[in-house]
């Protein structure tokens, strides 16, 4: 066949038509072994000669399938109707059988059960539970399948849970904020979830009220799971008309409830109550409760639409939990006597002044947790008035107080009954969802209760470990190619799960210390090592290995066939000695041993294959057709009733010739799919030894098949069904639909990339200028290189067009002529050039990879951090921070002509904002560097830069160039090249967490965000137009560590708004538009009148809040938006100004703009000149101010409604004590 191809390709004037027509190659008794390896010629046809038609067709020999083949194949040559109206022209692979025909595809095997599951097989779904693997993070939470539970003893209730409620014990829990005795532990770790609803499935033998099938909500930890067991006293029936959801939202919220106000508060119609979180689950439950009885309700919510909430039902008044303000207005609503009653789940100075309003004779109730548990200071002075004081944990009553617990129960039930209390508000999520909502309850952001639908089984449960394998003590374990890397390994395993005697057969002995060592270590794991020197494509030498060992040992207990001999070369160059080179060890060797070991029982039969067989690699006629043989052998040994498993293997990374040849692991990577590990052989060996699978590929731990898709119908299959998640970018474009002026920019880019992969070259090393042998390519990667460059635009490449050895930049254009498209000259504009160049740089090079993501501690674990901007307004306050929370060193990137000068700037700008102390520690934990971020390599030296690929383990980069009026062109090489160049460094050396100050001005595209609420999960994926350079380049740069982030950089991204002063004393600068404005406000008099919001935060409060989510383990990793919210109108700046004293105009826009140039005219010198370009790019059209959600906050942090107010105020009169007039302003008339 080979020589068949090999021959017509010099002499076949059009492509052909070829058909291989066997008998049972593909299936059936008795087994066709070579037919087997024609098929898997005729796959590798397909792919080394694209434009040729080659169809493998198989039949069972009956009458009626060779007929069926017959017409198919006549109608395909006459290309007339042959009756097979169910196969598809795409389908290469055909099997006739009596019953009719089927195609030849592939489907993901994964485990025995994933197998069972696509048969159609039903699959019992495991038991699980999520578990905490340890307090810090919510990351920490995992779904782990468990064993079946065992039967019910005594009083206890065993329940089928559909539904979970969330509570925030949960969320605390799992941040640590509690002590871990608070956990339900387990054999599996801490069990998650305090109340849910389900069915009863068991009972024991001392339960009298529930039976199984009852419809049942109960209050026990561990409701995060599949079932729970807990005493009959903990669970009662769903009330009437009840769903399990709304039931699971019930238990705690109502028992806490009717616990606080009905048993212990006493509440009485005509109190009055003070319910703090009235929007959240318990606050919801406490004002149904409360009008029930006819008492008057004071509730507090942190947000507007919260209050909406509490508005439509009635509440009598309603105020802010995120400000002390709430104090007055319950005063003013009560008429200054206090309520009766305080329900309060605030802490700290909120707790205290709700305990100040309460009346003599109240009764206080306290259920919240951290003022307890961090032992505050109560003010025992507000009690004197015969106050009480109640601090409740629900979770203590059914233990140590079971009769309370059940007549709060009933109590509840009755009012159930009754009608006095609903079901709440509530929100589902899938138990895959459940980080993402107790995200949501730790940002108090949600509404009424949050649910979990246990019914909807988790993508990601962490299965059960398996019973350790054992191997038979007794017998040979017998391993061709035992000598090579793999069979070394291979044999080491089997001597630590129990094999005693291994013998490991090669052509040659021990040659290698590599290979004595690895023996040593097989026989310090107890087995007995013999080598035995044979070649196993003699049938004579096999007879006699065999007979020696059975002789000596017994029985062969199991082969494993792991030999391996290359010799590529596509047909047209194979001669006939490297095809018999690679065949015949393997085939012959297997065939051998097959023969020669029939008469023995053996426990396994392994045949080590490769993914090169499962679309016919181009280049590896000979090696597919050996590993064709091997599975088919395979599959006929299982249809006689013989032990059998062929495992197809990718690149094996880590042992064997291709460990020690990386070039030749990257080609083979590239050709038959992502590396693999030995872990991973040996995982699948153990998975799949004792299952009913023939024949499966071993594929990387990610689930890709990561190599070039091939042409047949039956490796598309695996595109579809394996690749899934292929690399970003990786899909077909469609040119038509690119802008013209972008379409060659685009197609260069393309074909740079894919030259790269299957070059193994840089794309940076590529000259799109160059020809394409000159940069590294040869004929097999030629194959390559068409064959991806049709599965990317759709249109097949003839042999001709790279045979020219053109250079890309002609090869582009020779395609995108193919693909009939229009070109846009070479004068294309300069805006959309400016447009297409944005959105290039924005993306990741293909070949950036991440191996580890570096772990989440805390600032001050950190060996050494890098940080710029450290003179920047922001930047000081950040380094203040890092020093406070203990860093031990840090290495501040900062301009300057040598170290002394640069570190002189810091300390004069620490020295600026009165930050002493930390001036204090430059020499000390802090080290300045020069650099200069708009250089290859940040203008840092060889040395330098070596010194933070490996000491360094976070990089905060928070430099920017920051120039209103520059364009994008002019500030991209400091505000993209140096976040490009850090990224990179955090790929190298140890692993590096990289923090970058992003702005929330990448959400200037008006398009993208009108009508939309800004959340941190809302991407601003359209490029800013019309807008400065800076807000572009920071587009881009915040686009770019996004993608980073996708493919595993530990990276966090913050987006401070407009700041503005130091809250404590208004200390500021103007280099950002919120202090521009304002000194701006106080030189002038006058802010435009508009009516967009402005989102700002004190320079200090968005320094802590980003140095927070940086040093708290768990939430370094995410998108933040630094932002005090609600945010502010310049209307209300206005009115701020006026306390102060200062009258400033509100004035039409375009009459600010006009009178700010004038005074900009008289005034060049002022640092707020670049004001009006600021509001003719539309900036002030934004209405992102008035979209913004609250953002997410770090742990213990809160808004503070007038800390942003008064800090506006502070700063006006620290610009103003500073403000001398004389050499700097020139009012404009």
């Amino acid at each position: 066949m080979v020589a068949l191809i090999k021959a017509g390709s010099a002499h076949w004037a059009q492509p052909p038509r070829i058909d291989l027509v066997t008998r049972n190659a593909l299936a059936g008794e008795p087994a066709n072994l070579a037919g087997a390896m024609y098929w898997a010629v005729g796959r590798t046809i397909v792919n080394e000669h694209p434009n040729w038609r080659c169809h493998r067709v198989d039949h069972d020999g009956s009458a009626a399938a060779r007929s069926g083949a017959a017409d198919w194949l006549l109608g395909e040559l006459t290309m007339t109707d042959d009756g097979s109206e169910g196969v598809p022209d795409a389908v290469d692979e055909l099997r006739f059988t009596a019953e009719g025909f089927s195609a030849n595809l592939i489907e993901p095997v994964g485990t025995p059960a994933a197998a069972d599951q696509a048969a159609g097989t039903a699959v019992e779904p495991p038991a699980f539970a999520v578990s905490l693997s340890a307090q810090g993070s919510i990351d920490n939470l995992s779904v782990k399948a468990l064993p079946p539970p065992s039967e019910p003893v005594a009083d206890e209730v065993e329940v089928a849970l559909q539904a979970a409620g969330l509570n925030f014990k949960d969320v605390i829990l799992a941040l640590g904020l509690l002590p871990p005795e608070l956990l339900k532990d387990s054999d599996f770790g801490p069990l998650m979830g305090l109340e849910g609803a389900g069915v009863v499935a068991r009972v024991g033998p001392e339960v009298t009220a529930f039976k199984p099938g009852d419809r049942v909500m109960l209050m026990q930890e561990g409701c995060f799971g599949s079932t729970v067991k807990a005493p009959e006293g903990l669970v009662r029936r769903i009330p009437e008309g009840w769903s399990f959801a709304e039931a699971a939202t019930l238990p705690i919220v109502g028992l806490t409830v009717v616990y606080t106000l009905d048993l212990l508060a006493r509440l009485q119609p005509g109190e009055t109550l003070l319910v703090h979180g009235g929007a959240g689950g318990t606050g919801l439950m406490a004002i149904q409760y409360a009008k029930a009885i006819g008492a008057r309700v004071i509730a507090t919510a942190g947000s507007e639409e919260k209050r909406d909430l509490l508005r439509l039902l009635e509440v009598d008044a309603i105020s802010d939990s995120r400000s002390l303000s709430f104090a007055a207005e319950v005063r003013a609503f009560t008429d200054g006597a206090g309520v009766d009653v305080v329900l309060n789940s605030l802490a700290g100075a909120a707790m205290l002044a709700s305990l100040d309003l309460v009346k003599p004779f109240g009764r206080f109730v306290e259920i919240g947790k951290r003022d307890v548990e961090a032992n505050h200071r109560l003010n025992l002075k507000a009690l004197e008035n015969n106050v009480s004081f109640h601090a409740v944990d629900l979770t203590f009553l059914p233990q140590q107080r079971p009769d309370l617990f059940t007549a709060t129960w009933d109590r509840l039930i009755a009012l159930c009954a009754s009608g006095a209390i609903r079901p709440l508000p509530l929100r589902t999520y899938r138990l895959d969802g459940l980080r993402e909502a107790l995200r949501l309850m730790q940002s108090g952001r949600h509404l009424g209760k949050l649910v979990l639908d246990l019914t909807i089984p988790s993508r990601e449960i962490m299965p059960l470990p398996k019973p350790p394998r054992t191997f038979a003590a007794e017998g040979v374990h017998l391993i061709t190619g035992g000598l090579g890397g793999i069979g070394l390994r291979i044999a080491r395993w089997l001597a630590e799960q129990g094999a005693r005697t291994i013998a490991l057969v090669g052509r040659s002995g021990v040659k290698t210390e590599e290979q004595r060592t690895a023996i040593a270590a097989i026989e310090a794991a107890g087995a007995q090592v013999i080598i035995a020197q044979a070649d196993v494509s003699d049938a004579a030498q096999v007879t006699r290995l065999v007979e020696t060992l059975t002789a000596a040992h017994g029985r062969i207990a199991g082969i494993m066939h792991a030999v391996l001999v290359l010799a590529d070369a596509l047909m047209v160059n194979m001669t006939a000695d490297a095809f018999e080179r690679v065949v015949r060890p393997k085939v012959a060797g297997a065939r051998h041993l097959h023969q020669e070991t029939l008469g023995q029982r053996l426990d396994y039969f392994v045949m080590f294959s490769s993914l090169a067989n499962v679309a016919g690699n181009p280049g590896q006629a000979n090696y597919v057709a050996a590993n064709a043989y091997l599975e088919r052998l395979v599959e006929a040994r299982r249809s006689a009733g013989l032990p059998g498993l062929a495992l197809q293997l990718g690149a094996v990374a880590d042992a064997g010739v291709l460990a020690r040849d990386s070039a030749l692991r990257e080609q083979v990577s590239k050709q038959i799919g992502g590396a693999i590990q030995m872990a991973d052989i040996l995982r699948a060996l153990d998975e799949l030894l004792d299952s009913e699978v023939a024949v499966a590929a071993v594929i990387d731990r990610s689930g890709r098949f990561a190599g070039p898709i091939m042409q047949s119908a039956r490796a598309a299959a695996l595109a579809d069904q394996v690749s899934a998640p292929q690399e970003a970018g990786s899909e077909r474009i469609d040119f038509a639909a690119i802008p013209v002026e972008e379409r060659v920019a685009q197609m260069e880019r393309l074909l740079v990339q894919i030259l790269a992969r299957v070059t193994g070259a840089k794309e940076h090393q590529i000259d799109t200028n160059r020809s394409l042998m000159e940069s590294g390519l040869d004929s097999l990667m030629a194959v390559e290189l068409a064959m991806e460059i049709e599965r990317r635009i759709g249109s097949a490449l003839p042999a001709t067009e790279l045979a020219q050895d053109r250079s890309l930049s002609d090869l582009a254009l020779a395609l995108l002529s193919r693909l009939n498209v229009e070109v846009a000259s070479a004068d294309a504009e300069d805006k959309d050039d400016e447009s297409a160049r944005m959105r290039a740089d924005s993306h990741l090079p293909s070949d950036f990879v991440i191996t580890q993501t570096a772990p989440e501690v805390r600032v001050a674990e950190r060996n050494a951090i890098v940080m710029t901007g450290a003179t920047g307004f922001l930047g000081t306050f950040l380094l203040d921070e890092l020093v406070r929370r203990g860093a031990r060193r840090i290495i501040c990137l900062g301009r300057g002509r040598d170290a002394r000068h640069a570190a002189e700037r810091l300390a004069a700008s620490l020295q600026q904002a009165g930050l002493e102390q930390t001036r204090a520690e430059i020499g000390h934990s802090i080290e300045v560097w020069p650099c200069e971020l708009g250089l290859p390599g940040l203008g840092l030296g060889e040395g330098r830069l070596q010194a933070i690929i490996d000491q360094v383990d976070l990089v905060l980069h928070n430099a920017a160039a920051v120039d209103f009026l520059g364009g994008y062109r002019e500030m991209a090489p400091v505000n993209v090249g140096s976040v490009r160049e850090f990224v990179q460094i955090c790929t190298q050396g140890r692993p590096k967490a990289f923090h970058f100050v992003s702005t929330l001005r990448v959400f200037a595209r008006l398009d993208q965000i009108v009508g939309t609420e800004v959340s941190e999960a809302v991407d601003p994926w359209k490029p800013p137009s019309d807008e400065s350079g800076y807000v572009k380049t920071k587009w881009v740069a915040d686009q770019f560590v996004q993608q980073a982030r996708a493919q595993g950089l530990g990276a966090g991204i913050y987006r401070p708004s407009f700041v503005i002063g130091r809250h404590t004393d208004g200390f500021s600068n103007v280099a950002d538009l919120g202090s521009a404005l304002a000194r701006f406000a106080l030189d002038t008099g006058m802010l435009p009148d508009v009516q967009t919001a402005m989102p700002i935060i004190p320079i200090d409060v968005a320094a802590r809040r980003i140095a927070a989510f940086i040093d708290t383990p768990g939430e370094q990793y995410g998108v933040r938006h630094i932002t005090d919210w609600p945010s502010i109108s310049m209307r209300e700046i206005q009115v701020i100004a006026a306390t102060r004293g200062l009258a400033i105009d509100l004035v039409p826009l375009p009459v600010y703009i006009a009178r700010a140039i004038r005074f900009f005219e008289r005034n060049p010198r002022h640092p707020a000149i670049w004001l009006p370009a600021f509001f003719e790019s539309g900036a002030a059209d934004n209405p992102l101010g008035t979209q913004l959600t609250p953002p997410v906050l770090p742990a213990g942090d809160t808004f503070a409604a007038d800390e942003a107010p008064e800090t506006l105020g502070r700063m006006l009169d620290w610009f103003r004590a500073r403000h001398d007039g004389a050499d700097l302003i020139t009012r404009a008339a």
